[in-house]
């Protein structure tokens, strides 16, 4: 990357030294100038500047684990000086050749270093895609946390660092998706007006959850949010305003892309929550401890696990179990796992038990949206001697839940059919869990939406 901007900072600087009369644009007053002369023009012309202003957002993705200081540090003293030395040189050069507006960025270098020109930016395209590839890892991740998209197999690529992930089904989604963008719109020039839209969107939506973010969770006052706010929604709605004009070019795909995940993640998250109104209208497991003292079962030695989202309700896999098997372990956790909506919670504040009495504890674990869920090392962590729990000695029921569409008032149908697909193809809970694959029981429960 320090090859890729030095070259075009080198190719932009020499035709900068030959126009030296391109540094008036410098200048604000000449631009004010422009807009006053042709302020419809100037309004269209915002589509193009805003392609030059945009992608140093990349910078802080990929660098944001860094901290503030290398990003300002790799901005202000490299990066900007770069591109700002390239775009002078390609406006120098076309103040010379206005021929060259075919395609001023090649033409800033001589024939010869055209093709080795072509190659170092393949690589850099190569290197800076890494961000947007890790950055769909991480909200991949953080989504599936969330309860806004299904259980996805996550790969924990190092011992170090718990942020880096890899997640197959996405690499191998971004892929084909590459591929059939590139074929798709044939032109660097409809991928732009995609990636316009796409991005001038995004911050206008950024903003608005700024503001929310300032109002409710930082407590600010009204007129300040108010104020902060329509500061950015000033310069935002108006790119928005002037890459309109590329929708019927390219910039429509965003926007379905963006529809069609907004419809898949409500649908997720729509229908998980009619799963766990249909399974928690169930026995209150104080009523079953209750059933237990009156009509004793037989229990066998070992700790049994259920995993049920909904506290203080009876799991539909201990039902299932008991009435199939006639027994009951000596210790029954009875597990539900939250997601705060903040990236990390306190190993302190990890885990919450409460003795249930006759053996049973109901345990509630915290983790934050950007954490690993790590069931065992979680519940072994709990340091009280009358819960003495043993990973080795622990078996884990999970819910193999079938979704069965009906004619139940629930969704729309399509989107009914829609959550069933992603609930089959969705991953299953030991992977998603790190529970021990050997002592994983799978009880299967159908659950009409």
């Amino acid at each position: 990357m320090i090859v890729w901007f030095s070259v075009i900072a080198l190719i932009g600087g020499l035709q900068i030294l030959e126009e030296p009369q391109v540094l008036g644009a410098l200048n604000p007053l000449e631009g004010l100038a422009f807009v006053a002369r042709h302020p419809l023009f100037a309004f269209l012309a915002l589509g193009g500047v805003f392609l030059v202003a945009t992608g140093s957002e990349a910078l802080y993705a990929d660098m944001g684990h860094f901290g503030r200081r290398p990003i300002r540090i790799g901005w202000f003293a490299f990066v900007f000086p770069a591109l700002t030395l390239n775009y002078f040189g390609q406006g120098a050069l076309l103040l010379r050749d206005p021929t060259a507006i075919e395609n001023p960025f090649y033409l800033l270098a001589p024939d010869w270093a055209v093709l080795p020109l072509v190659v170092l930016a393949t690589l850099a395209t190569v290197i800076a895609s890494q961000a947007l590839i890790s950055g769909a890892y991480s909200l991949t991740s953080q989504a599936i946390q969330l309860g806004f998209l299904p259980r996805q197999t996550i790969d924990h690529t190092s011992d170090l660092q718990v942020g880096q992930i890899y997640v197959a089904n996405v690499n191998w989604i971004l892929m084909v998706a590459a591929i059939a963008l590139v074929f798709g719109f044939g032109s660097s020039s409809g991928l732009a007006s995609a990636y316009g839209v796409g991005v001038a969107t995004d911050m206008v939506i950024t903003t608005v959850m700024l503001a929310i973010v300032m109002r409710d969770h930082w407590s600010w006052s009204r007129p300040v949010v108010l104020t902060t706010a329509a500061a950015f929604l000033v310069v935002d709605l108006t790119f928005l305003g002037a890459n309109v004009t590329k929708i019927p070019s390219g910039g429509w795909f965003p926007l379905a892309v963006g529809a069609a995940g907004f419809a898949m993640m409500t649908t997720w998250r729509k229908g998980r929550r009619i799963i766990s109104q249909r399974l928690s209208a169930q026995l209150p497991i104080e009523r079953f401890i209750g059933s237990i003292v009156e009509h004793p079962q037989q229990r066998v030695s070992g700790t049994g696990v259920y995993l049920f989202q909904e506290p203080g309700i009876t799991p539909p896999t201990l039902l299932t179990n008991l009435r199939h098997h006639e027994v009951l372990h000596q210790s029954i956790v009875l597990l539900s796992i939250r997601i705060a909506g903040r990236p990390r919670v306190p190993l302190a504040r990890r885990a919450t038990r409460h003795d249930l009495g006759e053996g049973f504890y109901q345990v509630v674990l915290t983790y934050g949206f950007m954490e690993e869920l790590d069931v065992p090392t979680a519940l072994a962590n709990i340091v009280d001697p009358k819960f003495g729990f043993d990973p080795s000695d622990a078996t884990y029921f999970v819910g193999k839940e079938s979704v069965l569409v009906t004619d139940l008032p629930s969704m729309a149908k399509w989107r009914e059919h829609l959550f069933a697909m992603m609930y089959r193809n969705a991953a299953g809970a030991d992977r998603f869990f790190q529970l021990p694959p050997d002592r994983v029981v799978e009880v299967g429960v159908q659950v009409p939406i």
